[in-house]
Order: structure tokens, then C-alpha cells, then sequence
């Protein structure tokens, strides 16, 4: 450990408010959520307000809304009834289509991106565990069905996080011509998307 680093660790502890015992094993079991919660040390744009995280660096806060319960036999490769414009044939050709889990009503935030960057960086500003941010296929299609004035038209893509077999994939859902439209991608798959408010991601929303 340098000079540097042992003294801000120093200086953290000197400035720890005092902590109940059950805090401090809550926090003990739960290492991942303090690391989203000490985030804000790296990037000084983050912003959480009521337990909503409203800004990252490439990323802001834009709306909420709840999505029904769905069945996990729903697979976007297969929503042609919603997706009317196109479906990806990749969708079947990277074994995505392929049954889920039911889900219950879900609150899901909605955020714009404001900084470029690939599927990783940008879900990845909201939390280091992917899955935390994965809604399912038949959450998808909810929402391009029942919220379709929460998605961007004019060919602008909103991102949507989805794991099929341990595999984690985004559902990039568009409107051109007024129909909706559905690719998918490779979440590690290296592809920057320009800076531009009109692109958007949605995830369920995290507790912090």
C-alpha cells in the first residue's frame, strides 16, 4: 500500500460516524451494496437522492414507472405482436430464445445517457453487479407495450439488460416509422455509444 492510499484510508476512519454493531455486520454481509454506496468517492458527479441514484457520470435520472407481473414463457424473439417493425434473427441465432421466470409488479427507473460509452460502462455506473440490473424478456415486452411513449422515436435506441443461461445480453428497442423495433447485442460486446440524450437505458430500480 503507498503513502497516499494508507493515509486516505486513515483519514476515512477518522471520519466514520459512530456505527451500530448490527450496521456493521449488515454492511459485513453485504459488501457489494457498501461498495455502490462508497461509488461516489470515484465519480464525483454521482448523485443519490431519496434512495434513488440520480446522476452518474454517464448517466441521469429521468423517470420512473411499474411494470405489471409478467410470465417467463414471454420471449422477445417471439413478440412479434409488439415488435412489428423487426426482430433481430439473433435473437434465436445466440440462443436467447429460450423460456424465464415469472415476474412480479416491478418499479423500474429510467435514465438518459449523457456520456459516451459501451453496454458495461453504462450499466456498470449504476452498479458492479450486472445482475442486480437485469429485468426479464417478458419485462421488456411489457414495457415497449404499455409504455411505448417512454421510449424513444426517431431511430434513438432505449437499452434494456437481460440473462438468458448465465449469458448477459441487451434488448436495444427502438420506434422507426411507428413500429417498434428490437435488436440484441453481447453485453461485453466492445461498441461505444456517442454521447446523446436521446438514448436511454431502463433497469429495475436499486435500493440504496
Amino acid at each position: 500500500m503507498d503513502r497516499q492510499t494508507a493515509k486516505f484510508i486513515s483519514v476515512i476512519n477518522q471520519a466514520l460516524p459512530d456505527v451500530r454493531p448490527d450496521m456493521m455486520q449488515n454492511w459485513i454481509e453485504n459488501p457489494l451494496r457498501l461498495k455502490r454506496h462508497l461509488s461516489f468517492l470515484t465519480d464525483p458527479v454521482g448523485l443519490v437522492v431519496e434512495g434513488r441514484i440520480r446522476s452518474t457520470t454517464y448517466l441521469w435520472y429521468k423517470e420512473s414507472t411499474t411494470l405489471a407481473p409478467t410470465k417467463g414463457e414471454v420471449m422477445l424473439a417471439e413478440a412479434s405482436d409488439v415488435f412489428t417493425g423487426n426482430i433481430d434473427d439473433d435473437f434465436k441465432s445466440l440462443g436467447t430464445d429460450r423460456a424465464g421466470h415469472d415476474t412480479d409488479e416491478t418499479v423500474v427507473d429510467i435514465y438518459e445517457v449523457s456520456k459516451a460509452g459501451d453496454y458495461q460502462t453504462l450499466f456498470g455506473s449504476l452498479s458492479t453487479d450486472p445482475s442486480s440490473l437485469v429485468l426479464s424478456q417478458g419485462q421488456i415486452t411489457g414495457f415497449a407495450y404499455r409504455f411505448r411513449s417512454l421510449l424513444r422515436n426517431s431511430n434513438y435506441a432505449t437499452f434494456f439488460l437481460f440473462e438468458v443461461e448465465g449469458k448477459l445480453f441487451v434488448a436495444i428497442v427502438s420506434e422507426y416509422r411507428s413500429r417498434l423495433r428490437v435488436w440484441v447485442n453481447h453485453f461485453d460486446q466492445d461498441c461505444s455509444w456517442i454521447t446523446n440524450r436521446y438514448l436511454q437505458l431502463v433497469v429495475p430500480h436499486l435500493t440504496v
